[in-house]
């Protein structure tokens, strides 16, 4: 999963959300986590991560793009 707001990777839902939105309550958290609890996650190869000419990665849509450097 991804965090639209802050554009980070979340692994552990319940940390996450306890470190970065300190405004949630107990009870809105826990039924956040229990809406997403038994999503199961896709891991791609470590070639579907190399961004080449020939290997174009999609940006995930609500994302910002930054320009940077590319091999």
């Amino acid at each position: 999963m991804v965090c639209r707001a802050y554009s980070f990777v979340v692994l552990k839902l319940s940390s996450y959300l306890l470190k970065q939105y300190l405004d949630i309550n107990y009870k809105t958290r826990n039924v956040i986590i229990a809406k997403y609890t038994g999503l199961e996650l896709s891991r791609l190869l470590n070639a579907d991560f190399y961004y080449r000419l020939t290997n174009l990665v999609p940006a995930i849509n609500g994302l910002t793009i930054y320009k940077g450097l590319t091999y």
